[in-house]
C-alpha cells in the first residue's frame, strides 16, 4: 500500500500529458482544451491526494467522481472544436 499513492499520481500526471498531447495533435491552439484538460488532472491529483486506502466509503465516493473528469474533458473537447473552427 505504501506504493499506491505515488503510482496512481504518476498514472494520473501521464493521462493529464497525453490528453494535451491529444489536442496538439488533432490542431488544438487556442487555451480552451488545455486549461479543460488542466481541470480534469486536478480532480485526478485530488482524488488521489484525498483517498484514504483504508476506507472503503472514501474510495467509492473518489471512484464515483470519475463522471465529473469525463465531463470536463467532455466540455473541453467541445470548446476546443469550437475554438478550431472559429479560427
Amino acid at each position: 500500500l505504501k506504493n499506491t499513492k505515488p503510482v496512481l499520481f504518476g498514472f494520473s500526471t501521464l493521462a493529464t500529458g497525453s490528453w494535451m498531447l491529444a489536442g496538439y495533435n488533432v490542431g488544438f491552439t487556442e487555451p480552451y482544451y488545455y486549461i479543460g484538460c488542466l481541470a480534469a488532472g486536478s480532480h485526478l491529483f485530488w482524488q488521489v491526494g484525498t483517498a484514504d486506502l483504508n476506507d472503503a466509503k472514501n474510495l467509492a465516493d473518489r471512484f464515483k467522481s470519475n463522471n465529473i473528469v469525463g465531463g470536463i474533458m467532455f466540455a473541453s473537447c467541445i470548446a476546443g472544436n469550437i475554438a478550431m473552427c472559429a479560427v
